[in-house]
């Protein structure tokens, strides 16, 4: 099970290129997808964020950005499945 400190989390996808995005460099990110209260079980809202990803793009790099709603901070775990044919 995952655990942490935050309470709330909002968390953000973004995609770069197939090298690192280096700090002042210039380069971008591209928005992928976010999400806050994610739908728990059921249909009940919980406090934990989720997001779904599909048609990721082998060999780019992915950058996951957590931020606590209404400036909270804390700890958190991340979680990746790789639900894809042949994923680990």
């Amino acid at each position: 099970a995952l655990s942490g400190s935050m309470i709330d989390p909002e968390m953000d996808l973004f995609k770069g290129t197939n090298i690192p995005v280096v700090c002042d460099s210039g380069q971008t990110l591209t928005y992928v997808a976010c999400n806050s209260n994610a739908p728990g079980c059921l249909t009940i809202t919980s406090p934990y964020s989720f997001i779904n990803a599909n048609n990721l793009v082998a060999g780019l790099y992915y950058y996951v950005r957590v931020d606590g709603s209404n400036n909270s901070t804390g700890t958190f775990e991340i979680e990746v499945i790789d639900g894809g044919v042949g994923g680990s």
